[in-house]
């Protein structure tokens, strides 16, 4: 049996790579296990929110809000923001005064927004090589499919 297609999120879609051929299952274990110890360093920093908004609405309530990023689209009206702990949590206190759901989620680093960036690079140096070849359609970015700096914007 041969999948038409397979998806993942986050680390998921280094689950989704090794499914389909992309990355052997030893390349993606490294990825994963190098991720984490990168992403370990940035214990404590930021905050990540949950937000009874859509895509649109979500992207209009961070136009002006520097250091956040709209991190998951969970559902057509649910999003997850990221980012700066102070800047997510006047956002929370925002929503929660004009009656949007939203509440803080706990979590040991704000993933996919500013907060990551430093290791970034790191991250791209380590899988340089590893990726094979195969086509990724990425509804989070527009990085050449199948290379290594693909997988930076799943952790951003």
């Amino acid at each position: 049996m041969e999948p038409a297609a397979v998806i993942g999120h986050s680390m998921g879609e280094v689950a989704a790579a090794v499914v389909v051929g992309g990355l052997s299952l030893e390349d993606g274990a490294r990825v994963i296990c190098r991720r984490s110890a990168l992403m370990a360093r940035l214990a404590g920093q930021g905050a990540m929110a949950v937000v009874e908004l859509g895509e649109d609405a979500a992207r209009l309530e961070l136009a002006a809000e520097r250091g956040v990023s709209l991190a998951v689209l969970s559902s057509t009206a649910s999003s997850v923001m990221s980012g700066d702990a102070a800047a997510v949590g006047r956002l929370v206190a925002d929503w929660t005064k004009r009656e949007v759901p939203a509440s803080l989620i706990q979590v040991n680093v704000a993933s996919h927004s500013p907060v990551v960036d430093p290791i970034l690079d790191e991250l791209v140096a380590c899988l340089v090589g590893r990726a094979g070849n195969f086509r990724v359609k990425s509804v989070a970015c527009c990085h050449v499919a199948g290379s290594s700096c693909h997988w930076s914007p799943p952790v951003r």
